[in-house]
């Protein structure tokens, strides 16, 4: 067995918006490691446009090796974890409002069940979302967004097959 690890820094000497057909981001900077099938992403520091930032971690972690009438399944796990500050949707892409969002993001993903957590506010705006996707089935397990005064809390079931079933219940106030 082998390990790798070690600083990366990459730097994009041309950031801009997405709208613009650049990639938002001005460096990345982590603490890489490579060892036993797991690539791991330590103090990852992204800095992105107009002074905004995520940072965490993420890891991947390979599949288990196949064998000579097995081949490997799945495409590994993948979790990851993102503090975000000072983030302008405006920076990212010129067609949002301008924002200083913060909060957290959670991920994991692996071959069969997908799940996002986030919990994102702004001073004008709030997002607090659970949801996951799996079979086909993406899932809203808690939505909350508020904008001012106004508050949508909802749940829902989106179907991604041909005929994009869908349930949802939900309420707004103050709209």
């Amino acid at each position: 067995d082998w390990v790798v690890s070690g600083p990366v820094r990459i730097v994009n000497r041309a950031p801009g918006s997405i709208d613009a057909g650049a990639l938002p981001l001005e460096s990345l900077a982590t603490a890489l490691r490579w060892a036993n099938g797991e690539l791991a992403l330590a103090n990852l520091d992204l800095r992105l446009p107009g002074n905004g930032r995520a940072e965490g971690s993420a890891r991947w972690q390979a599949p288990k090796p196949g064998t000579a009438t097995e081949p490997a399944a799945g495409f590994g796990k993948v979790d990851a974890e993102l503090r975000i500050s000072n983030l302008d949707a405006r920076k990212l892409d010129k067609r949002a409002v301008t924002t200083r969002i913060a909060g957290r993001i959670d991920a994991t993903a692996d071959a069969d069940v997908q799940t996002l957590h986030a919990d994102l506010r702004d001073p004008q705006l709030a997002l607090r979302l659970d949801a996951r996707h799996a079979t086909g089935l993406v899932t809203i397990d808690k939505l909350l967004a508020t904008a001012r005064a106004a508050r949508l809390e909802a749940i829902g079931k989106l179907a991604l097959d041909a005929a994009g079933a869908f349930e949802a219940t939900g309420r707004l106030d103050q709209f």
